[in-house]
């Protein structure tokens, strides 16, 4: 990966928009921090400390994603879509009464796309929260939305003042075989996305 100055260099954002950058695994942990670092404006971010910047990491098989905000809550959540998992008894383990009857509700054929899209959803608006209550305490006390004819959306939560959350949820474009969800604090954002090869290019821009 290409270097300026010793550092690469990453889009400007501003509060409202979110970056989401797609990593290779290999690679993600190590690009993660230079990315984070970039962003602070630093040449090692320090792990408790990261400024203005919000950012939330998720990875599954090959796929990582790193969603990177200024100051708003978020959480992002990428899974390997499979076959062979036991759905009707998970969902009736950790999601809410009304999530295990839409997903049993759904068309047979359309049952294991709609189980991780809901579970990538609940997984991403908890790491937003940050609520510490781990996945089984935390995921049965809110509900989204589980057909895949309905926006992504928070319907009614446990987890957050009044039963109406703040949080605003998204379906991500997520490669082939996987699904991917963020949820982010507010309302209306712009989400840009961006990959390794966009590092290279801005470094290349930053020492022509």
């Amino acid at each position: 990966m290409p270097r300026s100055e010793g550092r690469i260099q990453t889009p400007p954002i501003v509060r409202g928009e979110v970056h989401l950058w797609r990593l290779t695994t290999r690679s993600s942990r190590t690009a993660s921090r230079r990315i984070l670092s970039a962003y602070a404006g630093v040449e090692s971010i320090d792990s408790s400390d990261h400024g203005d910047l919000s950012f939330s990491l998720s990875h599954s098989g090959p796929v990582t994603l790193l969603a990177v905000g200024m100051k708003q809550a978020m959480g992002v959540d990428v899974e390997h879509v499979r076959n062979g998992v036991r759905i009707a008894d998970l969902a009736r383990r950790f999601f809410s009464a009304s999530e295990v009857a839409a997903l049993l509700a759904t068309a047979p054929e359309e049952r294991i796309a709609a189980f991780f899209r809901t579970w990538v959803r609940k997984e991403a608006y908890l790491k937003a929260l940050r609520c510490g209550l781990g996945v089984p305490a935390g995921l049965s006390r809110f509900s989204v939305t589980v057909a895949a004819d309905r926006p992504p959306a928070i319907l009614e939560t446990r987890l957050e003042d009044g039963g109406a959350s703040a949080l605003a949820l998204y379906d991500l474009d997520a490669p082939p075989g996987c699904a991917g969800a963020l949820a982010v604090e507010g309302t209306d954002h712009k989400i840009r996305s961006f990959d390794e090869g966009d590092l290279t290019s801005e470094a290349q821009r930053g020492t022509g």
